[in-house]
């Protein structure tokens, strides 16, 4: 599938902007989020451009929850979600 260029989150993987990445890997990058609604808060996005989450591939999708499930734990800057 073909990246948009217009699509806010591939321009923040693509670091167009001031973005914070905490975690990346081969299937997701991990950002702070600019609005935090609690310290911490990240944004773990797919670097597959898809539409719908409906569109989302499998792997990737079970990878974003891996790295959602702990708040980007992987990342020295943020510990396991309690």
């Amino acid at each position: 599938m073909t990246s948009d260029p217009e699509c806010l989150f591939r321009r923040l993987i693509g670091r167009d902007g001031d973005v914070s990445v905490v975690h990346e890997d081969e299937r997701t990058t991990t950002i702070m989020d600019i609005q935090p609604v609690q310290t911490g808060h990240v944004l773990v996005l797919p670097r597959a451009h898809v539409p719908r989450l409906a569109d989302l591939d499998r792997e990737d999708g079970a990878q974003m929850f891996r790295i959602a499930s702990c708040g980007g734990c992987e990342s020295a800057s943020i510990g396991p979600a309690v």
